[in-house]
């Protein structure tokens, strides 16, 4: 992984306001009732960094230079993987991680991130569930569904 995901922690009262009012409305409550509130972006020049997260491939950098769709595709997949063990690192701390996407994605962007460099791709409300903030799992498709073997 060439890990270009990035997190930035929205702690101020004016940032969740910010935050907020760029949220779904579904999801508007949810971010402001939160005790803590990460917004997930991936780096748009992540491919820099290649030398030192994989030295075997810093020849890639170039590579990543002159193919814009391939970075912002690999930026986006591999971030996503990094969300992944994000919540995971989360939940194994004691906290409840509740992931979202629906927000304002160019507002967010120019609010958190002006200069362009990064851009969020998901919202993690973090900490304890108190009654009636956390609904039960939802169900899950069977085995038969959702795996195949070849």
């Amino acid at each position: 992984n060439f890990q270009p995901m990035r997190v930035i922690y929205v702690q101020s009262p004016e940032g969740r306001e910010r935050l907020v009012a760029n949220m779904n409305d579904n999801n508007k409550e949810r971010v402001a009732s939160a005790p803590a509130t990460a917004v997930l972006a991936y780096d748009n020049h992540w491919h820099k960094n290649i030398p030192t997260t994989t030295p075997h491939l810093a020849g890639y950098v170039s590579h990543f230079d002159e193919n814009e769709a391939g970075k912002l595709e690999t930026a986006k997949s591999q971030a996503w993987v990094q969300a992944g063990y994000f919540i995971l690192a989360t939940r194994a701390l004691g906290l409840a991680a509740g992931p979202m996407a629906g927000m304002n994605y160019e507002a967010v962007n120019s609010d958190l991130f002006p200069d362009g460099d990064w851009s969020a791709f998901m919202v993690v409300n973090i900490g304890h569930p108190t009654d009636g903030s956390y609904r039960d799992r939802m169900p899950r498709l069977e085995q038969e569904v959702t795996v195949r073997f070849a």
